[in-house]
Order: structure tokens, then C-alpha cells, then sequence
């Protein structure tokens, strides 16, 4: 329910400008097809950034609240709050040859990303960076087709309910506008399902998006008392098969059993895990513990991150997701006391399993999700290895602020 909720604006602007009564599996025509892509450019920016997040593996502006116990000797638990944001500027285009939904986007912006501990707690992901970036990305994700849509009467449906639910006259009355969503939400879901829009969408391929990234950062502890300067490039790649060759990514396999048994008509396929390779040049004159070890401060470094999620199930429409990552630096040509210190090489590793906070009967919403995760390893600025278990709930950081409104 919720990706056809989700879908609804796009569709609409569609339907307005040219109803379809398509037989089953018709190519969408030119001008149709191009009046959709240009609205979900205009109307639906923010899913979009989803869908590439998706893909790549990543998690979109989030804050995490949460509490830490870790398992090192003389470390102690307690309340971490992790969080990114994002601001950029962007121009892009999807393109229409062949009838495919390509993506090529150009971006400039800067990313805060990091966490805190309160009081005297082990901060098990002590590297926090705020980080200005140039990218350049591309996307191929599956031919654009219709299956048997019925405009007229999708767009029928969605009058009557817009007749028995008129929109909030006052655009700041945020109570109003809640309770209006709740109100169509379902009602709109209903015109979609019964007219044909749960098989609107991309035909069944292979999808794949990949990107270069240039980059220059300030990264540090959680406090930033010990910092480096960044100057790097980054290259990453993500594929997702086709329904019929799902079977090949082993990865996924114990989750896609657990997925079968436990959600019907499932058309989930989860994408290969992501890889994102890092060449750096680092200026560490300010991290006190490289200094105190080596007047060397300027180094070269390279940095690999690779990353998995998938869906186990889903609930009301909401999905039980895994995450997992890997991350490994490595300082090239490090002097002897940093390579005798263990500090020339890093590696960590992340796993969580993010649930939907509508299971709680208590707490009925889209927004928010509850997590449990598992680390261990070092990141930059950690000068031991650690593990930790962690507890807490995510949300989005503008969620989170409507949250405290209400």
C-alpha cells in the first residue's frame, strides 16, 4: 500500500494529461511517457532520491536514536544519537530512449554525517564528517510499461474523494492536513488498486546505477577535537537482477526464504551489494594522536565500503528490513610507529534489523522505525576494537521535528 500511495501524485499528473486504457503489457506512448518521467522530476524529488538510495544501499537524511552496550572491558553503555543531512543542488534528466527509465544526474552539495554519546559512553561509530561533493551519476532502471491502466476510471475515483475530502484551506494548519492524509490515504490506494496501478510501473530488468564522486571533507571524532582533511575521489556500483535471475545473488538467499514464507505475492528483488571504493589524499596535522606518534601528516589513503539491505517481510504494507556493511581503510606507505600502533589500517562492521514502528499498537505510523544492531571493529580516531550492541528507534530528521510540534 504504501509504494502505490507514494506513487499517487506522479500518476495523477499522468492520468490529467493523457488517460490510458492500455491492453495488457503496451509500451506507454512517447508523450505520455515523457509528461511521467517529467513528473516524477517535478513533483516527486524526494522519492526519487529514495530510489537511488535504494539502489546504492544508503540511507537518506535520518536521525537515530539509541542505546549502546558494548562488550570491551572498561566501556560504558549508554545513549548515542546518530544522524546525516544532506543539501545539495542537482540537475538531471530521465531519459526516454528505448523506452527505458535511464537516469543521469549531476549534483554539488555538502553531507553532515556523524554521531555523539552523551556523558562518559562508548561511541562505537566515533567518525563523524562534514563533507562538500561534485557527482556524477547514472542509472538504468528497466523499460517503463503500462498493464492494462484504466485512466478514466482510476481518475473518476479519485474526484469522488477528492469531492468527500476537500483539502485544508489553511497551508500551515499541519493538524488539519495529518488528518487529511489519514483520511484519502486508503480511499486513493483503493482507486489505484482496483483501476490497474499496482502493475504500473518498470517492466522486469535488470536495473544498475554507479557514479564518481569528487570530494573534499573535515572529518573528525564525535566532537571533532581531532580532525583530517580530505581531498579524494570516489567510484561506486550497484546492480539488481531481474526477478528470473534473483536465484544468483546468494547473498540474498536465506532472507528471499524467509521472505517467501512469510509475505504473499511478493514482488521484492533485492539488488547485489553495493561496492564504494575511496582514494584520498589526508592531511592529519590536527588529529593529535597521529601527531604525537609521526611528524608525517600528510598521507595518502584508500577506503572500500560494501553494502547490503534486503526485506525479510512485510507488515501492513511496511517492510522488516536487514542492513549490513563492511567498511576498510588503509593508509598506503605508513610510517613505522602508525603501522606498529595498529592505527594504518581500519575495518567495521554493521549489521541491523529495522522494523516498522506501526507492529506497536501504540504507535500507528508510517514515520518511524525501531532497530537493532550489531558492530564491531575500529573506524578513524578509534584507537581500539570494539563490539556493541545497540537498541533505538530512526525516523527522518524532519519527521523527528513534526514529532515534537504536535
Amino acid at each position: 500500500m504504501k509504494r502505490i500511495g507514494r506513487c499517487a501524485r506522479v500518476l495523477r499528473a499522468l492520468l490529467l494529461v493523457a488517460p490510458v486504457a492500455a491492453a495488457a503489457q503496451q509500451d506507454i506512448p512517447g508523450d505520455v511517457k515523457d509528461e511521467f518521467l517529467a513528473a516524477i522530476l517535478d513533483e516527486n524529488q524526494h522519492e526519487l532520491r529514495n530510489v537511488v538510495a535504494e539502489y546504492a544501499s544508503q540511507r537518506i537524511d535520518f536521525l537515530d536514536i539509541s542505546y549502546v552496550e558494548p562488550s570491551g572491558d572498561g566501556s560504558e553503555g549508554g545513549f548515542t544519537v546518530a544522524y546525516k543531512w544532506n543539501a545539495e543542488s542537482h540537475e538531471q534528466s530521465l531519459a526516454t530512449e528505448d523506452g527505458r527509465f535511464r537516469l543521469r544526474r549531476t549534483s554539488w552539495g555538502i553531507d553532515i554525517d556523524g554521531s555523539y554519546a552523551f556523558d562518559d559512553a562508548a561511541n562505537n561509530t566515533d567518525l563523524s564528517t562534514v563533507t562538500a561533493n561534485f557527482s556524477l551519476q547514472r542509472g538504468d532502471f528497466g523499460r517503463v510499461r503500462s498493464y492494462a491502466l484504466n485512466g478514466d476510471a482510476a481518475q473518476d475515483c479519485l474526484v469522488r474523494v477528492q469531492d468527500e475530502f476537500p483539502q485544508p484551506t489553511d497551508q500551515n494548519d499541519d493538524a488539519a492536513w495529518k488528518k487529511y492524509r489519514e483520511d484519502v490515504a486508503e480511499l486513493e490506494n483503493a482507486c489505484w488498486i482496483d483501476n490497474g496501478l499496482e502493475d504500473f510501473g518498470k517492466a522486469n530488468d535488470n536495473a544498475r546505477f554507479y557514479g564518481i564522486d569528487f570530494h573534499a571533507a573535515l572529518e573528525g571524532d564525535q566532537n571533532y577535537s581531532d580532525t583530517n582533511v580530505v581531498f579524494g575521489l570516489s567510484g561506486m556500483l550497484a546492480f539488481q537482477p531481474s526477478a528470473e535471475n534473483e536465484k544468483f545473488n546468494i547473498f540474498d538467499l536465506p532472507f528471499r526464504l524467509i521472505r517467501q514464507g512469510f509475505t504473499e505475492d511478493s514482488n521484492y528483488v533485492a539488488a547485489f551489494p553495493s561496492v564504494k571504493i575511496d582514494i584520498d589524499r589526508v592531511d592529519g596535522s590536527e588529529n593529535e594522536i597521529r601527531s604525537v606518534l609521526t611528524p608525517e601528516s600528510d598521507y595518502t589513503r584508500s577506503s572500500a565500503e560494501v553494502a547490503f539491505q534486503t526485506m525479510l517481510a512485510s507488515i501492513d504494507g511496511q517492510p522488516i528490513r536487514f542492513n549490513m556493511s563492511y567498511r576498510y581503510f588503509h593508509e598506503f606507505s605508513a610510517p613505522a610507529a602508525v603501522e606498529a600502533a595498529g592505527l594504518d589500517s581500519f575495518d567495521y562492521v554493521e549489521a541491523s534489523l529495522r522494523f516498522p514502528a506501526r507492529m506497536l499498537p501504540f504507535l500507528q505510523t508510517d514515520e518511524y522505525e525501531f532497530f537493532v544492531s550489531y558492530t564491531d571493529g575500529q573506524l578513524p580516531f578509534d584507537t581500539v576494537s570494539d563490539s556493541a550492541v545497540e537498541i533505538g528507534f530512526a525516523t527522518n530528521i524532519s519527521q523527528l521535528a513534526r514529532l515534537f510540534d504536535n
